[in-house]
């Protein structure tokens, strides 16, 4: 089956009915969906793992000229000393946690896509 939301089409899998693609066309991205990729376990492992040791932190956007505090936090991981722009600055990511690493070595199994 497929559905079209704004210009992101949804197909699902007819191979693997659990498995979700949705492809949009407009940013040249293609998500891929896998519903409990994780046991709820893992997902609670990975989650207070985050939640302790990642350095999370506030920070401000420029939104219409004016400094803005999203409701959120943000942490840069990745390959250590990689460079990212995000909303008109650059972050330098801090480098992976064994934890995301291992959940990052069985993405790339899934989907034999290189991550950075």
């Amino acid at each position: 089956s497929a559905c079209l939301v704004g210009s992101e089409m949804c197909i699902r899998d007819r191979q693997n009915p659990k498995r979700i693609i949705i492809n949009d066309p407009l940013e040249d991205v293609t998500v891929e969906y896998y519903p409990r990729f994780l046991t709820n376990i893992e997902a609670k492992m990975l989650y207070d793992c985050l939640s302790k040791q990642v350095s999370w932190q506030r920070e401000k956007v420029c939104i219409e000229n004016q400094l803005v505090e999203p409701p959120r936090l943000v942490a840069v991981l990745g390959d250590s000393g990689l460079h990212y722009q995000y909303v008109g600055s650059t972050k330098v990511a801090s480098g992976w946690l064994p934890e995301l690493l291992t959940v990052i070595i069985r993405i790339k199994k899934k989907i034999l896509f290189r991550i950075r």
